[in-house]
């Protein structure tokens, strides 16, 4: 890959943009990782990691080399809101080769962010030969000495590790901190079973959550080590507040799903009461989950392929997607993804994401607003604006599901028509 460097000064507007294709699995065909690391009060260091298999090559005649042809931008910004430039940066990118082999980039730019604010930054990603776009955006918090942008994660070969919050149990591992000096850390270790989102109209308040570790343990950043349970870490220099960098340990398959009892799980949401504890309890869990979902399906094999195999997709999307100290399908926005889709419109701010299902425009859309939540442990968090207004909405999306077809944008953009046809005065004849 060549990687050639420039400067950048176009203009933008963050503000009201859709970025509904973050979370469209089907529709987007570039999709580079990104996350940032303070390197010092005046530098933030954006690593980004990009796979050649997801980038059209197309052979160069003259070279007989097959290449593919892009541009990485980065815009850092005051906020959502603000979108005056603060610091800009381009790559133009260059990958060739002689045949079609996946290859796995890793490099980084860095942007002058001084100490004590936070930012956004907007990353586009653009494949030339594809004439496609990504965007993305990175929240940058720079104002606390401790906070978790100041540790980043690589493999003992000095490889930085994509997502950088997530490690494989036995899989060895470096901390790097900003100071780059072997610091001894405070580490709280959970392992807890978390229960899975309410759903939407529900009201009830959820426990909150117990600070008290189940263990403590000490790490020294700049050194390799592994992790040996399941869980979740939380590292820290200054244990007086809750800044710190928590790592989380999943399965080593996560966020696929291989096992009977991570497949029976994500029901909860389709099932009532019996037929969960039914589920549950079988003595042959495949038996089960499979009769399931063929009596959804009315006995129909291929329409049970069909739901099962979108449901479960879904339910892995969102582990990539949403997983913050939970795994994603348990969480507001996984419980809506898995049942609704993807949204069609997705509006990002400050304080949270807004989801529309349908068009906009209509006053039959579904509207799901969430607000991000400050939580020592992932920026990830996010909690469902919950209201009772949501009980027909829900309903209707689960009665779709038990009659065997699969809940999404396009069935809401089908009964909006519908209704409006219904309701259009020119409609009528008489």
């Amino acid at each position: 890959m060549i990687l050639i460097l420039a400067s950048c000064s176009t203009g933008s507007r963050l503000n009201n943009q859709n970025m509904a294709h973050l979370y469209q699995e089907d529709e987007v065909s570039i999709r580079p990782l990104f996350q940032a690391f303070h390197l010092n009060d005046s530098l933030t260091r954006i690593f980004f990691q990009i796979e050649s298999v997801d980038m059209l090559f197309m052979r160069n005649e003259s070279s007989g080399m097959y290449e593919a042809v892009g541009l990485i931008e980065f815009r850092a910004y005051p906020s959502y809101e603000n979108l005056s430039v603060i610091d800009s940066a381009e790559a133009e990118l260059l990958f060739q080769k002689q045949d079609q082999e996946n290859e796995i980039i890793n490099d980084f730019i860095d942007l002058n962010l001084p100490f004590g604010e936070s930012y956004v930054v907007e990353a586009t990603c653009t494949d030339y030969n594809r004439n496609r776009k990504f965007r993305q955006v990175i929240e940058v918090k720079k104002e606390a000495e401790f906070d978790r942008q100041n540790f980043y994660l690589s493999d003992t070969n000095g490889q930085v590790i994509f997502p950088g919050n997530q490690i494989r149990v036995g899989e060895s591992f470096i901390i790097h901190h900003s100071s780059e000096e072997e610091n001894e850390m405070m580490v709280r270790y959970y392992n807890r079973d978390f229960p899975i989102a309410l759903p939407p109209y529900s009201v009830s308040n959820p426990k909150p959550f117990e600070f008290k570790a189940d263990t403590m343990l000490t790490w020294v950043t700049e050194t390799p080590m592994r992790l040996e349970k399941e869980g979740f870490y939380h590292m820290q220099e200054d244990t007086a507040n809750y800044f710190g960098f928590s790592l989380f340990a999943f399965p080593n398959h996560f966020p696929l799903l291989t096992t009977y009892d991570e497949l029976r799980g994500p029901l909860r949401y389709l099932t009532t009461n019996r037929e969960f504890n039914e589920i549950e309890t079988a003595v042959n869990p495949k038996l089960a989950i499979d009769r399931f979902w063929l009596t959804l399906a009315g006995g129909s094999e291929d329409r049970a392929r069909t739901l099962l195999r979108t449901y479960y997709e879904r339910v892995e999307a969102a582990n990539q997607h949403f997983t913050s100290y939970i795994e994603g399908w348990k969480t507001d926005r996984g419980m809506i993804y898995c049942v609704f889709g993807p949204p069609n419109i997705i509006y990002r701010s400050s304080g949270g994401e807004s989801w529309v299902y349908g068009q906009e425009s209509s006053g039959l859309s579904y509207t799901f607003n969430f607000s991000k939540v400050s939580n020592p442990f992932s920026s990830n968090d996010y909690l469902l604006n919950r209201s009772s207004i949501y009980r027909y909405t829900w309903g209707q999306a689960i009665e779709t599901w038990r009659q065997g077809r699969v809940y999404n944008v396009n069935v809401i953009r089908r009964e909006q028509d519908r209704q409006f046809r219904q309701n259009d005065p020119s409609m009528f004849w008489y």
